[in-house]
């Protein structure tokens, strides 16, 4: 995050340097005055000692898309690809314009000390209870990721309990979702890899800091929601993904499903519990209810949060859950627009 940032204003700063300098040139031309700072001085010599040629790109005219009726064009398509061979060169070729430039930006170095400067203080995060014991984030100054700490009272010192930093030499591994038991014994956790969407989830005892053998793939845009028996979450997964689960996919992801996950078990018996197979696009976050008896499940689709469900869990007559759950509609509206703007409404009232 840090390099992306300082890119983008190394950028940002270059630019304005050099239209600076352009309006320098025309006070220059109309009054005869010419500016001798050192920066003005320094970023004309940028600019003309570094002349842009921009890559020259294949045009596709034979791809030609029809969308609602209409033929559109889209010559560049092949770019969407990001493995192709064409691709990667065109992209090395972009780059070898960009960086020396931003290399070569007298502003580079003055932004990057400034911004270290700013950045570098410690950065704490409000502490929460879980179980018996406290935790709270903090960041020294300029890691990468922000660790997780442990207290086991008020009074007792800290510890670290998880560092995302030590997962990856480049510290881009990060911790993506999470959730206590409700115990607080065991912290089920999410970690993404290089801001990518897709993440594994794993689980880790708290007395111990030891994980679990087991590990969920194929999960994103999920909730995790434990069961009140410290036994198990409910997560979101797309088992039909194929290829590549790292982010630079550009297929679109369908056909979402909700499973329960028993600690200690491999991912492969996971139990099917919720699925909409009419939906492909739907996701599904869900909630265990704070009394535990009821599984909320509020599928939504571009944004609209237009359903409610719940379910009953079955651990509450101390049978396991290891079949679909039984959906009973309590918010439905018939069309895509917000409940009560538009659109076919139906509520279901149920003694809860």
């Amino acid at each position: 995050m840090f390099i992306g940032t300082l890119a983008i204003s190394l950028l940002r700063n270059c630019i304005l340097y050099k239209n600076r300098l352009a309006g320098i040139q025309l006070l220059y031309h109309s009054t005869t005055i010419r500016s001798t700072s050192p920066l003005a001085v320094e970023t004309q010599n940028l600019s003309q000692n570094h002349q842009m040629e921009y890559p020259k790109i294949r045009r596709d005219e034979t791809f030609v898309e029809e969308l609602h009726g209409v033929k559109v064009p889209d010559p560049y398509r092949w770019l969407e690809d990001p493995d192709s061979e064409e691709t990667k060169l065109f992209v090395e070729a972009q780059n070898s314009i960009t960086v020396p430039y931003l290399e070569k930006c007298p502003a580079r170095e003055s932004i990057k000390n400034q911004l270290t400067e700013l950045w570098n203080y410690p950065k704490y995060y409000c502490p929460f209870r879980r179980g018996s014991r406290y935790f709270f984030f903090l960041n020294s100054g300029l890691q990468n990721q922000s660790v997780l700490f442990v207290q086991d009272s008020l009074e007792s010192e800290a510890r670290i309990f998880l560092d995302p930093n030590t997962l990856s030499e480049d510290g881009t591994i990060a911790i993506s979702g999470s959730a206590f038991s409700e115990d607080g014994e065991i912290y089920a956790y999410g970690l993404s890899s290089s801001g990518s969407d897709w993440i594994t989830i794993h689980f880790k005892k708290v007395a111990t800091g030891e994980d679990y053998p087991e590990v969920l793939e194929k999960v994103k845009f999920s909730s995790i929601s434990w069961t009140h028996d410290h036994k198990g979450i409910f997560y979101g997964r797309y088992i039909d993904q194929t290829g590549k689960t790292d982010g630079t996919e550009t297929s679109s992801n369908e056909n979402q499903k909700l499973y329960y996950h028993r600690i200690g078990t491999p991912q492969s018996e996971d139990v099917l519990v919720v699925e909409f197979p009419d939906h492909p696009k739907w996701r599904i976050p869900v909630r265990v209810s704070d009394c535990g008896r009821f599984l909320l499940v509020s599928p939504f689709e571009y944004g609209f949060h237009d359903h409610l469900y719940i379910a009953l869990l079955p651990w509450l007559w101390g049978q396991p859950i290891a079949a679909s759950l039984e959906l009973l509609t309590i918010v439905s509206c018939s069309s895509r627009k917000l409940c009560g703007v538009g659109g076919g409404l139906t509520i279901l009232s149920a003694m809860i």
